[in-house]
């Protein structure tokens, strides 16, 4: 599986089928959308935007904004730099209301930028890139109730740090590197997908930071991955966290919430798990699904307004469908075989946006269940430096 898992993060088809890339002019009407990723570039990393249409399709030419910062390139088990997945993670860049949050893992820095309703392809910094504290921030999350962004940095110097944010003056350090202790140790930049981090993300009543760090199941024997819960009290993530283990999950990978106390959890070792989490935040496992013929399910995406949530393999060319409650699998669906898979994906009026296996954004129709667009980006720059997909505005 190890080997696979590898093989599917660094595999890039020759040639990109061709997609629909007209241009059409936007109407005075429309309301403007947009969907962004991080060009994680080590010579200088920038914020994409690409304008979404009214049909849900992407239209016009990429847009950088420069995150002021260096973007970094983890390693694979042998030794070369990954070429795609660049940070083994979920959730690097994330949007809430009118702001949207970023790093720089070759600088170590995080980075918050204001999104303008009536032009969200040109966002603005806001403040200045501020220190993650440790190397190689990999996630993000940010809790609008507590007006708090926090990120994961999962090099050798690991940890969880967090910041306020104010949305005329930016990013403003509160309290010190939070370790996650025995849950990681790792090297900067970050050796993976095995026993590196994974996701961030603030509970959705904003109680807690939830922390997935990967163990290695092609080791012998298979090492587990942990989860690590900083609790809030009186507003402020705790220092310590709890860390805790479920004794058939090894490579926990990305976190989907589907309500106030239930989430989806990605392993590419075997498909995804529906967990719990208590008020004393006690993790418990509600289901637990095997996804035959999966090669590296690696990030996951829920539609409420579908009441249906998707699992992302890496490797192969479609999506599974997975029951919100019980865990079953409902169905596949597939996009061109020759995308290979997908990747960081967001889901905005019932079309996903995903980074493809190639170098492009694919658009699947979650109501028509086909794929609806691929947009080509061969000619815009290097895939292997593509992460993170975030849309706007964020239902």
């Amino acid at each position: 599986m190890r080997s696979l898992f590898a093989l599917a993060l660094t595999t890039v088809a020759l040639a990109a089928p061709s997609g629909d890339s007209s241009n059409n002019q936007k109407s005075s009407h429309e309301t403007s959308k947009a969907a962004y990723f991080l060009d994680n570039d080590p010579a200088g990393s920038s914020i994409v935007s690409i304008r979404i249409d009214e049909s849900g399709m992407l239209r016009d030419s990429p847009v950088r904004t420069s995150t002021r910062g260096n973007g970094a390139i983890g390693m694979n088990s042998t030794g070369f730099k990954n070429t795609a997945d660049s940070l083994f993670s979920q959730d690097a860049v994330v949007v809430s209301g009118e702001m949207m949050f970023t790093i720089n893992p070759g600088s170590s820095t995080i980075v918050m930028f204001r999104i303008n309703p009536s032009d969200p392809y040109h966002p603005t910094m806001v403040g200045s890139p501020a220190s993650t504290i440790g190397e190689f921030p990999m996630s993000v999350t940010y809790s609008a109730a507590l007006r708090t962004v926090c990120v994961m940095n999962g090099g050798a110097k690991a940890g969880v740090a967090c910041f306020s944010a104010d949305p005329f003056y930016g990013l403003k350090p509160v309290g010190p590197l939070r370790s996650i202790g025995k849950a990681i140790d790792e090297t900067t930049p970050a050796t993976g997908p095995p026993g590196s981090a994974s996701d961030i993300f603030f509970t959705p009543d904003s109680s807690a930071v939830l922390v997935t760090t990967k163990g290695d199941a092609g080791s012998t024997p298979p090492k587990q991955g942990y989860f690590a819960t900083f609790p809030v009290k009186n507003g402020k993530v705790a220092n310590k966290p709890v860390l805790s283990q479920i004794s058939d999950i090894l490579m926990q990978f990305s976190i989907t919430w589907l309500d106030e106390f239930r989430f989806l959890l990605s392993d590419p070792a075997y498909g995804v798990s529906i967990l719990s989490i208590a008020h004393d935040f006690t993790l418990t496992e509600l289901a637990h699904t095997k996804i035959p013929n999966e090669v590296a399910i690696c990030w996951t995406s829920y539609d409420p307004a579908l009441s249906m949530a998707y699992a992302i393999d890496v490797g192969q060319p479609y999506l599974t469908k997975i029951n919100p409650s019980s865990g079953a699998i409902e169905g596949r669906i597939n996009i061109d075989k020759n995308l290979v898979g997908m990747f960081d994906s967001s889901i905005l009026n019932d079309k996903m946006y995903s980074l493809s296996g190639v170098n492009g954004i694919v658009v699947t129709d979650l109501v028509k269940e086909k794929q609806a667009q691929f947009l080509d980006l061969t000619g815009f720059g290097e895939r292997a430096f593509y992460q993170g997909m975030a849309v706007w505005p964020k239902m």
